[in-house]
């Protein structure tokens, strides 16, 4: 067992973590797996949008850096064209400086890409997206049309307010689901429609309330009824309101403690431990992965194969990586960030279609580079040496990028959702935060119709003020039909607040041991032992509930 160093909660190394570290000849983490997500999550900006102007075109854009920290950002078209010199950024390597200190500086010089979006139509306030198409506030979503306010939207379509979903259609409310249509308030749910509120279903449909069956058709609250009872009941929910959300979740919730609870959603996979895990093999404490072989705590990715501590891989994968974030089609990559289709790439930021890099920023099909120098590969080879040997002195070496350099206030990232934190206690652990001037809200004067049947378009026009968090918000006329077409209410809290209310139902990223609630067998859960839940190993779960 070690400690770590931050936290100080004990976590376990074991033979398979040594023999991947010494494949990397990195010395063990200094911190826990949570502190370790923590540090990475804490580079990516997903959702904190400012105005500002493109550094070369001067055309209006959005962008995840606020104008007054003065960095060079350009817009997609001129980031990509590279209209920038890069080998004229290159400085020497300093071996009196941490190599954090002497890629800040580079970062600093750097333009940076306002967004990261690629083949986005009518799409513009997304960020990490992917082949979008009049979509709004997605982040880390690819292949979507027509869907708003969603996290991991991937190949779907009218899909709004979503977390972690694939190829749904016309579905409100979804996490953690796939291949769903016409539902609205989904969890972990495969191949449904026409449901309204469930949760651990496979293959049901005309279902209102109900947790954990499979292949069913006309039944609420998990008891059947009869298809002329499921009509009259179904009608009755067709337009909701607040008050008949609330009710159904109130009796929803009343009903799952009474049911048994799978311990991981794990289809198609062996020696797996974590949740969501598809089609994958020897893959341990992993969330959210498929097609995935011999990795440990990596989380949304595909394709992942004999990697460590790598989070957010979409949509090519990596092999052979460690302590990296948000970088795809990469092998043998290390503590790096935003790294596609490179390889042999270290410590490293904002690179693609490169190979053997280290503590570079911004460079495009450029290869044996240091400090975005270009060396001969031999130069490279014995320079990359002894910068190794001076990182191992500094402490640097295999550990993530120092969270000091990040580009982003702590709270500005995804840091902030997963791991909240106020502003005293991430400064002490090292990480900027960033105030907003000026930051004041519009109290709501507006009065909100419960029915979405007596809303009228003059509430496009209107300033809405969430009830949690107080900030403004406003509906736009796509999210207007969506509501109408599908009989919701508006909501009352803020985008923010009702995506933090779905990572909240996604579940934690962390692993316990405790019994399964049957047969007692020890088993390992992202139920941790204190959750009054009852948890059944895959065995009993499959006996019980199929």
């Amino acid at each position: 067992m070690s400690s770590c160093k931050q936290c100080g909660v004990n976590f376990q190394i074991t033979t398979a973590d040594q023999a991947f570290y010494q494949s990397w000849l990195v010395p063990s983490p200094q911190l826990c797996p949570q502190c370790r997500q923590q540090s990475r999550f804490a580079w990516r900006n997903e959702r904190s949008l400012y105005h500002s102007n493109c550094a070369v075109c001067q055309r209006s854009i959005v962008t995840i850096y606020a104008p007054e920290k003065n960095y060079l950002v350009y817009c997609s078209e001129c980031w990509w064209g590279e209209k920038y010199d890069a080998a004229s950024t290159g400085q020497a390597f300093d071996f009196s400086k941490t190599v954090a200190e002497q890629v800040q500086q580079l970062y600093q010089r750097m333009p940076h890409v306002a967004l990261y979006t690629t083949n986005c139509t009518n799409s513009e306030f997304n960020n990490f997206g992917l082949n979008l198409n009049n979509c709004y506030l997605l982040f880390g979503a690819s292949n979507d049309e027509n869907c708003l306010y969603g996290k991991f939207v991937i190949s779907s379509i009218d899909t709004v307010d979503a977390l972690s979903v694939f190829s749904t259609e016309l579905c409100y409310e979804a996490v953690a689901s796939e291949r769903c249509y016409h539902c609205r308030y989904l969890t972990n749910s495969r191949d449904c429609h026409d449901c309204l509120m469930i949760e651990d279903c496979q293959a049901c449909s005309d279902c209102i309330g109900c947790f954990g069956l499979h292949s069913k058709q006309y039944y609420v609250f998990n008891q059947p009824v009869s298809r002329t009872e499921y009509e009259k009941l179904k009608q009755s929910y067709s337009v909701l309101t607040t008050e008949k959300i609330n009710e159904l979740q109130s009796k929803f919730t009343t009903l799952k403690k009474t049911l048994p609870h799978r311990a991981g959603h794990v289809y198609a996979s062996e020696h797996c431990t974590g949740d969501l895990i598809l089609n994958s093999v020897n893959c341990q404490h992993c969330f959210d992965i498929k097609e995935s072989e011999n990795c440990h705590y990596v989380y949304n990715a595909p394709k992942a194969k004999d990697s460590q501590d790598c989070v957010f891989a979409s949509p090519y994968g990596l092999e052979h990586c460690y302590n990296c974030c948000s970088t795809t089609g990469a092998r043998d990559t290390i503590s790096s960030f935003m790294v596609w289709n490179s390889y042999n790439v270290g410590y490293s930021l904002e690179c693609h279609q490169s190979h053997d890099l280290l503590a570079c920023v911004g460079l495009q099909k450029k290869s044996f580079c240091i400090l975005n120098t270009a060396y001969s590969p031999a130069d490279y080879q014995v320079l990359k040496t002894k910068i190794i040997e001076h990182m191992k002195t500094t402490g640097e070496w295999g550990e993530f990028l120092s969270p000091t350099i990040s580009p982003f206030g702590y709270n500005e990232t995804i840091a902030q959702e997963y791991y909240p934190l106020p502003k005293a206690a991430a400064v002490k652990l090292g990480y900027s935060w960033y105030d907003e001037p000026n930051k004041q809200y519009q109290p709501q004067t507006y009065q909100v119709p419960s029915h979405i049947t007596e809303v009228g378009d003059d509430i496009l026009q209107q300033i809405l003020a969430c009830q949690g968090c107080q900030k403004n918000y406003k509906i736009i006329p796509q999210e207007l039909d969506f509501y109408r077409r599908l009989g919701l209410p508006i909501p009352h809290d803020c985008p923010d607040c009702r995506r933090t209310e779905r990572i909240i139902r996604r579940g934690p990223t962390q692993l316990w041991s405790r019994p399964c609630s049957l047969c007692q067998k020890l088993i390992t859960t992202y139920y941790s032992a204190d959750r009054a839940a009852i948890v059944y190993c895959e065995d009993c779960y499959r006996k019980k509930m199929y």
